[in-house]
């Protein structure tokens, strides 16, 4: 993810509901299937259902990926 998207992501409203597609655009990603394949492989969390709709939150999204980072951050200091 590139500066310019992490700050859009940031910046949006905290309880802000996306679809595939306007996530993949807020992330700066060419299309949705980006963001499958990233569920897929563990770095962004699984949508959450709404009815017949399936969206991401924001707030959960940036949660995971901080997570993530901070995990990751820890592997390499313990290497």
């Amino acid at each position: 993810m590139n500066t310019e998207a992490w700050t859009k992501l940031a910046n949006a409203p905290a309880q802000l509901m996306c679809s595939e597609r306007e996530l993949a655009e807020l992330l700066g990603w060419e299309s949705p299937r980006c963001v499958r394949r990233a569920v897929q492989r563990g770095e962004l969390p699984p949508p959450v259902s709404l009815g017949r709709r399936s969206v991401y939150v924001v707030s959960v999204v940036r949660e995971f990926i901080t997570n993530r980072a901070q995990v990751m951050a820890r592997r390499v200091v313990n290497l």
